[in-house]
């Protein structure tokens, strides 16, 4: 899985296959919220998250970032005018995108056409996210309830075509390794993160964790696994539980988000 220890000196054990695509949304996710709109780094940190992620070329990594970015323009506690401006903001940030990759012999249209589009291999990825769907359905049914072992069997791996060597859905993959016993605690984990990073953010009008916790859940939809102890997910549940007890104690609120 591409996994790799960390030095002594992190307080974070392993970076994996799929980190910086749930880490840096989630870190963008919280960095909008405690920014002031006012401030030049309030720009710096939106202009980031269009520009990573698209040189990063990875589609899950994008639409992560396009989840967390969504709050500026769903956030109701901001005036509708500066929801509408966000969104010309991001079109803006992408013209100057194109503009300085161009100065630097980028060829934009090329990422697009060969990553995005996969014009170059016949969309291969998203058959094989096809593929996977498919498969699951004929499979999952032999072995339901405690799954198969974490071990992708030879009769899958033949009915997925070369196309990919692992059902290549998170949600799927787990539900056909763990079953449905197995599968209910991280499902319910996740379910429960979310709703908790809901009502904070109802509350307390934080909503950085909820949209790094869901573009999390929503990128595992074409991740092949989970990691729940990822950088950006371990400080979006720090920040959920903070803003949490400030919002069960009012009397300690100190006002911290952008008007």
């Amino acid at each position: 899985l591409g996994e790799e220890r960390n030095s002594a000196f992190s307080i974070y054990s392993w970076v994996a296959l799929n980190s910086v695509s749930v880490t840096f949304p989630a870190l963008i996710a919280i960095l909008v919220n405690f920014y002031d709109p006012k401030k030049l780094a309030f720009y710096v940190i939106i202009l980031g998250a269009i520009v990573v992620p698209f040189f990063n070329k990875g589609r899950a990594f994008m639409l992560a970032s396009l989840i967390v970015l969504s709050q500026l323009v769903f956030d109701k506690q901001r005036a509708l005018s500066k929801r509408v401006s966000y969104i010309f903001i991001f079109i803006i940030g992408l013209a100057v995108l194109v503009s300085v990759a161009g100065e630097f012999g980028i060829n934009i249209k090329e990422i697009i056409d060969n990553r995005i589009l996969e014009k170059d291999s016949d969309m291969a990825s998203a058959k094989s996210r096809l593929t996977s769907y498919t498969v699951f359905m004929k499979v999952f049914p032999e072995n339901p309830v405690f799954g198969v072992g974490p071990k992708t069997q030879d009769n899958v791996l033949d009915l997925l075509l070369g196309e990919a060597n692992i059902i290549h859905v998170g949600y799927l993959a787990y539900l056909y390794y763990y079953g449905i016993l197995g599968c209910i605690f991280i499902f319910l984990a996740i379910y429960f993160l979310l709703r908790e990073a809901w009502d904070v953010g109802k509350q307390s009008g934080f909503w950085g964790s909820f949209y790094g916790i869901l573009a999390f859940a929503l990128g595992n939809l074409t991740f092949e696994y989970f990691v729940l102890s990822e950088m950006g997910l371990v400080l979006a549940v720090l920040y959920m539980r903070y803003y949490g007890e400030l919002a069960r104690q009012p009397e300690m609120i100190i006002e911290s988000q952008p008007a």
